[in-house]
């Protein structure tokens, strides 16, 4: 597995033209894979990529839990995700019968997201959390309990079947694909990444990440340092999970310096910088550390009034 590092997210999407464009030893009639965190960046990269190549005629574009479910011959029907909600459903009023339906209806629709993304991202957990290669929480040990009971209520298990076809270091469906290219991931569990090196030990793989600087920003307790500025973990705290699981691996480093045009592109430099720099402040300028899309509004409108 190759890594490519940039702060530049053009940078990025240039190494991906270059790979693509690149002969292929694989078979002509044999795909691209591009991996993307979702299916908005992925129609946006597919123009980018068309703009620079011409084409994409042969290139297949796709998310990392779709790239799992299908290589690993696993892929749930499209009825598990309504059993799945009408499972969480039930249980969920059982346990809680005086809910008002709003809060009822919005914490189901959260329950069902996560078990969305455990089935995927952690099946480990859900098979058997003791043996898991990343222990949950004690303080999340409730979401288990929760689906001990749920899963009673499902036809299928494809966690169960995923699970074994994780262990294979070698599946056939890969022998049809040429390369796979995974594109600045939100998340990445380290699940995903060691079955990604496995089952691409014989299949070229990169991964293009963006990084705000070459420096170890991501490391353990790198964000809770003093000089780190809140806005700077806010924004970097997913990435940081995602480079720190990377560990070791040497990448190739695409760092741009960008020219500071306005007072914006300058503070977000010194930001990503981490360092104390003196700045013209832009009063047109309004930054908000918001922690969720409710805030983000609130301080729009306290702003425009």
């Amino acid at each position: 597995m190759q890594l490519v590092f940039s702060n530049d997210l053009n940078t990025l999407v240039e190494s991906v033209a270059n790979i693509l464009s690149a002969e292929s030893y694989s078979s002509p009639l044999a795909p691209d894979w591009l991996i993307v965190p979702n299916q908005d960046t992925g129609r946006w990269l597919q123009i980018e990529l068309t703009d620079r190549l011409g084409s994409l005629a042969n290139t297949k574009v796709t998310t990392l839990s779709e790239f799992m479910w299908k290589i690993s011959d696993a892929q749930p029907d499209r009825q598990l995700e309504s059993d799945l909600y009408w499972a969480i459903a039930t249980v969920w009023r059982q346990r809680y019968p005086d809910l008002m339906e709003p809060e009822y209806l919005q914490q189901i629709s959260t329950l069902f997201e996560m078990f969305r993304h455990y089935l995927t991202e952690r099946p480990d957990w859900l098979v058997d959390p003791e043996k898991a290669s990343l222990l949950i929480q004690p303080s999340d040990a409730w979401q288990l309990e929760l689906w001990r009971e749920i899963e009673h209520l499902l036809p299928a298990a494809p966690h169960q079947q995923l699970i074994g076809a994780l262990r294979d270091k070698h599946t056939e469906r890969l022998d049809s694909i040429a390369r796979v290219v995974v594109f600045n991931p939100d998340r990445l569990s380290t699940l995903a990444l060691n079955v990604l090196k496995s089952w691409t030990h014989n299949t070229p793989c990169f991964l293009c990440i963006q990084s705000p600087s070459p420096d170890p920003w991501f490391t353990q307790g790198a964000l809770e340092l003093p000089e780190t500025h809140p806005l700077v973990a806010d924004l970097c705290r997913e990435k940081a999970k995602v480079f720190s699981i990377l560990g070791d691996d040497e990448p190739v480093e695409g760092y741009v310096q960008h020219a500071t045009k306005s007072a914006l592109s300058e503070l977000k430099t010194h930001l990503f910088q981490n360092k104390k720099a003196p700045i013209t402040i832009d009063w047109s300028v309004s930054l908000v550390s918001a922690t969720s899309p409710t805030q983000e509004v609130v301080e729009l409108k306290r702003w425009l009034i």
